[in-house]
């Protein structure tokens, strides 16, 4: 339930991924301790709880890891999918095939992922890259005899002085400076992983690259699903496994009145999701919106009728407006004529007050459109008046 209240993922999927990893072979205190990093391996990764169950256990068993270590494999893996051409799930499957292999020989789970993605960048992925490196583990650490011949032709040296197994990385390095080729390829690490030993050796500045990386990689995975949490769907999701945490919670309480209040919310939403459905079927409804369409029509029409009076003033206002001095003479007649208009636009305004005591609203979107038009050829009208008198104060 803890990992259900404070973590994107609900307390089902938490303990989905419990069981998961006790079906690995881990015990109860063991798995309790590699959930959360289970979990943040699924988040950094997109990948689901299942999966990432599979993968960690897979390597932690494959490598002989605990618990303790899994941090560091999902630093490993996350810094991996994001350097290089491979993803989280293909590494799994990458490591699964490998098997114990990789413990046996001394590498480690972040040298072993360089290996991977520099394969991964040359289309080499998933359990193709796990074969071919568990294949190139086998043939370099007890090498046949055609094997050993084309090492010692190519000057490679598989072992240190004191007979221990030099890491795969630096080998492939010096098959790479060596010009390693298809067909010596071949003889040592076998016809078919001959391609990706070509590839892997004449990788170049890719494994300096990938090493790099990996040098930085502590705290990777951690602050990836960070971040990847931090926007609003993050956060929801979060919000929706500590609901299902409260639930749950609220569940294990036993309260009467909480009960009964629950019951009592319950029912009012069932009313009124009952009066809403016979609402919107209702003929009251139909003949309101009509009522109210009536009274748009007619308001639009009044304020036409304004609109239209306020029309034969312009061409004595734009005479004001050019200063001829005849013309404010008939200022009189214009100020009649404005009153007019006045007492029009009142008789309009009174209409639309009187709809709107009635509790009607405008609900059609074309006598709205015709409203907003004629409403703005008025003020365009109104203020030519203003300019006109403004005009003849300065005079």
């Amino acid at each position: 339930e803890l990992m259900g209240e404070t973590t994107r993922y609900s307390a089902a999927e938490s303990a989905d991924a419990l069981r998961l990893l006790a079906m690995s072979g881990l015990d109860a205190a063991q798995a309790t301790a590699a959930l959360p990093g289970v979990l943040q391996l699924a988040s950094s990764s997109a990948t689901d709880l299942a999966s990432s169950a599979d993968i960690a256990t897979n390597i932690m068993s494959g490598l002989g890891l605990s618990v303790s270590d899994l941090a560091q494999v999902n630093d490993a893996l996350v810094a991996t999918a994001t350097s290089s051409n491979t993803t989280v799930a293909e590494l799994g499957e990458a490591f699964k095939n490998m098997g114990a292999l990789g413990a046996s020989s001394g590498e480690s789970v972040k040298s072993l992922s360089v290996v991977l993605g520099v394969l991964g960048n040359r289309a080499i992925k998933g359990g193709e890259a796990g074969n071919a490196v568990k294949r190139m583990l086998i043939q370099l650490q007890n090498p046949s005899a055609k094997a050993a011949e084309a090492l010692n032709r190519l000057n490679i040296e598989t072992k240190d002085s004191e007979g221990n197994f030099r890491g795969l990385q630096p080998i492939l390095k010096d098959l790479g400076k060596a010009q390693l080729d298809i067909t010596d390829s071949a003889k040592i690490f076998g016809l078919y992983t001959a391609n990706a030993g070509v590839a892997a050796a004449n990788a170049g500045a890719d494994f300096d690259i990938l090493n790099q990386k990996m040098a930085q990689a502590d705290g990777t995975a951690k602050r990836l699903s960070t971040q990847m949490e931090a926007g609003l769907g993050g956060a929801l999701r979060a919000l929706n496994s500590a609901w299902e945490g409260l639930i749950l919670a609220l569940g294990g309480w036993s309260s009467d009145a909480l009960t009964a209040t629950v019951q009592f919310f319950t029912k009012e939403v069932r009313g009124a999701i009952t009066v809403v459905n016979e609402f919107s079927s209702s003929a009251e409804l139909t003949a309101w919106l009509g009522t109210v369409s009536t009274a748009v029509r007619e308001t639009y029409e009044n304020f036409k009728t304004m609109v239209s009076a306020v029309t034969p003033v312009l061409p004595l206002l734009r005479a004001l407006i050019g200063g001829l001095t005849p013309e404010i003479i008939a200022l009189g007649a214009a100020a009649k004529v404005t009153g007019t208009v006045v007492g029009v636009f009142a008789e309009g305004w009174g209409a639309l007050s009187k709809a709107l005591a009635a509790n009607v609203f405008g609900s059609t979107i074309t006598g709205a459109q015709l409203l907003t038009r004629e409403i703005g050829t008025l003020q365009i009208a109104l203020s030519g008046v203003q300019i006109a008198v403004a005009s003849i104060g300065s005079a």
